[in-house]
């Protein structure tokens, strides 16, 4: 899982959380790539393997819905300092049984192409 496989606007909410996040409180941005470590590797034992079980699935749609898992996780974890948005929104989509494909607009403007 890495930024080749994810989409820019992706990237693009991912930074802007974690840079709201550095101006809203510092010492717990400080604590964001020692989260974002121990967050991955827990879902890296328990949830992506069951995830890319799934063999109908291509490998690049298992990395983006892991690169989404993984920021809903650290939104979720740092909920009270920033409130969650962007990934807590594919949430419900991926709950709902559709699949987030894209945006229609230009980021942070306009909305998911939900599927």
């Amino acid at each position: 899982m890495g930024h080749g496989r994810t989409s820019v606007y992706e990237q693009q909410a991912a930074s802007g959380y974690s840079e709201q996040l550095s101006k809203v409180t510092f010492g717990r941005f400080r604590q964001w790539n020692s989260t974002v470590i121990a967050v991955k590797y827990d879902l890296e034992v328990t949830i992506f393997p069951r995830l890319r079980s799934f063999a109908f699935l291509p490998n690049n749609v298992v990395d983006y819905i892991q690169w989404d898992l993984l920021h809903l996780c650290l939104e979720a974890e740092f909920s009270n300092c920033l409130p969650a948005g962007f990934f807590a929104a594919l949430s419900y989509w991926y709950q709902a049984g559709h699949f987030p494909c894209g945006w229609a607009g230009h980021f942070p403007d306009g909305r998911h192409k939900i599927y």
